[in-house]
């Protein structure tokens, strides 16, 4: 049980990590225009914590000694591309503690005072570009019913 929660926990921290985020953009976007909007907006404010190349932080799946997730990468290495836009979004909007986990701490801050919703989907199109064309694939039809607000 302890490895169940364990790895919906790190599972969880990937997701709330999300505010940052290669292979193409997702079709059914504005595809590569929003993908260089979203870098850059990614490169202000997400690179910081998640890397340059959404690499993420060494030992990411291990609490630090404040009970925290360090930031996870946001390439195939993580899972982010497991979840839907809407959960995504919401993710990087409202941050890690918006989850309401018990015993679940994120080091991940909301971005609704420093990003608009315009800003938000661009950098979840950008960090798509990290997953792999199958991990896209399995993204969007995970998004059917959680698409982008």
């Amino acid at each position: 049980m302890r490895n169940g929660i364990m790895a919906m926990t790190a599972m969880l921290l990937l997701l709330a990590s999300l505010a940052c985020g290669g292979a193409k953009p997702e079709s059914g976007t504005n595809g590569a225009a929003d993908s260089n909007a979203g870098q850059q907006t990614y490169l202000n404010n997400c690179a910081a914590c998640h890397g340059e190349l959404g690499e993420g932080q060494p030992d990411w799946q291990f609490q630090d000694s404040e009970g925290r997730y360090p930031a996870p990468p946001h390439d195939s290495n993580g899972h982010t591309w497991h979840h839907a836009d809407g959960l995504l979004f919401r993710l990087v909007k409202f941050g890690g503690a918006s989850l309401n986990i018990p015993n679940f701490k994120s080091g991940m801050p909301a971005f609704q005072d420093t990003l608009d919703d315009e800003e938000i989907k661009a950098v979840l199109i950008y960090v798509k570009t990290f997953w792999t064309a199958e991990g896209r694939e399995f993204q969007a039809a995970n998004s059917v019913g959680d698409p982008f607000p």
